[in-house]
């Protein structure tokens, strides 16, 4: 949440004068280089960040996506005029600022970890833990075999990556009574994984598909781990109905 003003002008620049395909090309490059290079100065990842908000806005349907090499190719997506965020940067800097806000990236096995005597880098307050809500938006599992996208950044979460998640969770609700709110698909393979879980069903429009035709009702799930209610248990047996549900998700 620092130099916000300075991300806000750096981004205003591009969406004022690079709103064409030439241009969305040129910076969807500059920001691939700039995220594989080590050692980025604080300068850098300003660019980064504005390259970012620029591309989400300017590329096809704001959809995030990279090629196995974990390069950003979202084709241009031709918008007359790109809403640019300002007040919501703006605000959003303000809250996270007065709150205390940390934001780490990393894979949920780190930030998962960062309870008492797990990770002593990051601190928290025992007595508050109990009050704590962690939210998870896992890479949904595959409704059929044509719906396989699981990967955002060249790695794809694996169906042994929401059993860990699942595991993590399961663990922080356990030992620190912390609630967990999870959202997916709603298929077998969601149900077994996430058994602990209460799981409430509900349809979703989906509107960032490619096709036309992709963009319809989608049954999903929200699934809740009250660790308060201290009735968490391993998820049930896998039998034959979950071993199918497994082998068609892999």
């Amino acid at each position: 949440t620092y130099n916000t003003a300075a991300l806000i002008d750096l981004a205003w620049k591009l969406f004022k004068d690079d709103g064409n395909q030439e241009a969305y090309k040129r910076n969807r490059q500059a920001f691939n280089t700039i995220s594989t290079a080590y050692n980025r100065s604080r300068r850098t990842s300003l660019v980064w960040a504005a390259l970012f908000l620029y591309l989400n806005r300017h590329g096809f349907n704001g959809v995030y996506r990279t090629n196995l090499k974990g390069e950003f190719n979202v084709p241009f997506g031709k918008y007359d005029q790109p809403y640019f965020p300002y007040v919501e940067m703006r605000l959003f800097a303000e809250k996270a600022h007065d709150t205390g806000t940390r934001f780490v990236c990393a894979d949920f096995r780190t930030t998962l970890k960062a309870l008492p005597g797990i990770c002593p880098d990051i601190s928290f307050h025992a007595d508050k833990l109990s009050d704590a809500v962690i939210y998870c938006d896992p890479p949904y599992l595959p409704l059929g075999d044509k719906d396989s996208f699981t990967h955002y950044n060249g790695k794809s979460f694996t169906v042994t990556d929401h059993r860990d998640l699942a595991a993590h969770l399961i663990a922080a609700a356990r030992l620190y009574g912390v609630k967990s709110v999870i959202s997916n698909s709603d298929t077998e393979a969601t149900r077994a994984i996430y058994s602990p879980f209460r799981l409430h069903k509900l349809d979703v429009k989906r509107s960032v598909s490619a096709s036309a035709k992709g963009r319809k009702t989608a049954p999903e799930v929200i699934g809740v781990l009250d660790g308060r209610e201290r009735y968490v248990s391993a998820p049930r047996q896998e039998g034959k109905a979950f071993a199918a549900a497994m082998e068609a998700a892999s």
